[in-house]
């Protein structure tokens, strides 16, 4: 402690910053398509005595802040909600950047994150049944889905074998 006679108060001096770790929870595993990231709990080695403040990143299949920032609420909490994280597995993790009086931490474990994707079929048509050698004909590949518009590519494909790709639109 450091006094400071002329104002009649004292002055703490602070410690050296504290080691936080950070742990990362979804609210649902498997999901479809919409991941809500909380709580993000900080907790400070050992006794907690200065409450981590700032802000956490969450990061997705091993790309840091690729999923967001999120600044810690007055528990120490931060939580993101995403609803473009691809279908499948996807490791998500997160990082504390560190406040004044505690040090960054290292990456939380990592989580993985199942999205599960929505059915969708596909009818094909040809505007030539049978058509003559030769000839241009035009194949149409119609996507739905129950939830939507999909989009992404469709792969054509002939008994000879792969032909072309074309993007849904």
């Amino acid at each position: 402690m450091v006094s400071d006679m002329s104002a009649g108060s004292a002055l703490y001096m602070m410690g050296p910053p504290r080691a936080a770790t950070t742990t990362v929870v979804t609210t649902s595993n498997p999901t479809i398509t919409t991941v809500i990231m909380s709580p993000l709990q900080l907790r400070s080695a050992g006794v907690p005595v200065y409450a981590p403040t700032g802000y956490v990143t969450f990061g997705l299949n091993q790309s840091i802040g690729s999923a967001g920032d999120a600044p810690l609420d007055a528990e120490s909490k931060g939580s993101i909600t995403v609803n473009w994280i691809p279908v499948g597995g996807n490791s998500v993790f997160a990082t504390y950047h560190g406040d004044f009086n505690n040090l960054p931490s290292p990456n939380s474990a990592v989580i993985q994150q199942s999205v599960l994707g929505y059915d969708c079929n596909m009818t094909l048509t040809s505007s030539q049944n049978p058509s003559i050698a030769g000839s241009p004909i035009t194949l149409t590949a119609t996507v739905t889905s129950s939830h939507g518009t999909p989009n992404g590519e469709v792969d054509f494909y002939s008994d000879n074998g792969y032909s072309c790709w074309v993007m849904v639109i």
